[in-house]
């Protein structure tokens, strides 16, 4: 079994947890609380895989407002990178996501999506 890798990265609208090892980034997900902050800073293993550090970089240039789209390797079982935020409803309002319904809103107003009617 391939060994997974855990980093995190600080967002305007929360923690993101970035899981996944040389074969690819397996998730990204928002997580509200972090037992040990500490966890943040690496903690000497070595560096992270290709996949997670490029992730990381990715998603910084997101939420600066330098990328759009990503390209980092994927090893899916879902993350942010596949754009379930942009999903809605088929009234067209915004419906159920895991990161919560701000964030969903959050993100759709960052990438400069109209966002539907209530």
């Amino acid at each position: 079994m391939p060994e997974i890798h855990v980093a995190y990265y600080e967002s305007p609208i929360g923690l993101l947890e970035v899981k996944g090892g040389e074969r690819g980034v397996s998730a990204v997900a928002f997580v509200d609380t972090l037992a040990n902050r500490a966890a943040l800073a690496r903690d000497g293993k070595g560096p992270l895989p290709v996949p997670l550090a490029d992730c990381l970089t990715q998603l910084d240039e997101y939420f600066r407002g330098r990328r759009r789209t990503f390209s980092v390797k994927l090893d899916l079982g879902g993350s942010i990178i596949v754009p379930c935020h942009r999903v809605v409803g088929s009234d067209g309002r915004l419906t159920g996501y895991g990161g919560g319904l701000w964030r969903k809103e959050w993100l759709l107003r960052h990438e400069g999506n109209d966002l539907p009617s209530s």
